[in-house]
């Protein structure tokens, strides 16, 4: 896969394909470690937190917009116990 280097003020930057975004669970402003492999002439991006913490943010930040809280979901885990 090709993107373009884009220089912007006195830095460049590339920009990442939305299926890969969405793949690692990526959201803007999220924060990528990179490692350059010289040797290699390779660059590797990396998410700087785990998949589950990305996966969690993205939960609360939707049970937010949802007006659910904790309690409900303390309650919802009540029942769903309560039935088995």
């Amino acid at each position: 896969m090709k993107v373009k280097l884009r220089k912007v003020g006195n830095s460049y930057t590339v920009t990442l394909p939305r299926e890969i975004v969405n793949e690692l669970v990526l959201d803007e402003g999220g924060e990528l470690d990179i490692d350059f492999i010289a040797r290699e002439d390779r660059v590797v991006l990396k998410p700087a937190r785990s998949r589950l913490d990305r996966l969690m943010d993205r939960m609360q930040a939707k049970a937010k917009r949802r007006g659910v809280t904790e309690a409900d979901v303390d309650e919802a885990i009540r029942e769903i116990r309560g039935r088995k």
